[in-house]
């Protein structure tokens, strides 16, 4: 049994629903400044805020297939989105290597030419990176498996669905 619902098909609908708006918020650049929470879109980027837009309108599209499939109890709805679900993890994961590659080249060029300091707050930066992204992974791979659980339990709904027709059919009379 899931941890925040009834059953695995409950607990994938809402966390479609949580993936979903995770996603739609990405759009958007969050700011808290003096207790205060700012959304708004990115303007100064140009082409990277473009990108931001299209990956969380993507991704809110992409669970929204875990919310029809939890929806409809349709075990194939809920099979596409674990598929791109996995390969979106990949690609997560590839994002979280070559954000470190990248920090590592940062530290070493802050160390040579900026000092310990800097070179310790890249450092720090790194640490929250990676744990950000491990955190995403987990999340994403904890969905995955609640959605698999799911699509077991609409099986054998399935399954007895057959089983009670068999044991006990309908007989129709016709005049």
């Amino acid at each position: 049994m899931p941890c925040c619902c009834a059953t695995n098909v409950k607990a994938a609908f809402v966390l479609g629903i949580v993936l979903a708006v995770l996603s739609a918020l990405s759009c958007f650049n969050i700011e808290v400044s003096l207790g205060k929470l700012y959304l708004y879109f990115d303007k100064g980027q140009g082409e990277m805020a473009d990108g931001m837009i299209a990956n969380g309108i993507i991704g809110a599209l992409i669970h929204c297939i875990l919310i029809f499939g939890a929806h409809t109890r349709n075990k194939t709805a809920i099979l596409v989105w674990m598929i791109l679900a996995i390969l979106a993890c990949i690609g997560v994961a590839i994002i979280a290597i070559l954000g470190v590659v990248a920090l590592g080249g940062v530290s070493a060029l802050a160390g040579a030419h900026a000092g310990a300091a800097a070179a310790g707050q890249v450092a720090v930066f790194a640490i929250v990176f990676i744990a950000f992204m491990i955190g995403i992974i987990l999340f994403q791979i904890w969905t995955i498996i609640v959605a698999k659980n799911a699509r077991k339990e609409i099986a054998a709904e399935y399954q007895f669905e057959i089983l009670q027709e068999a044991a006990y059919p309908v007989i129709h009379l016709q005049k």
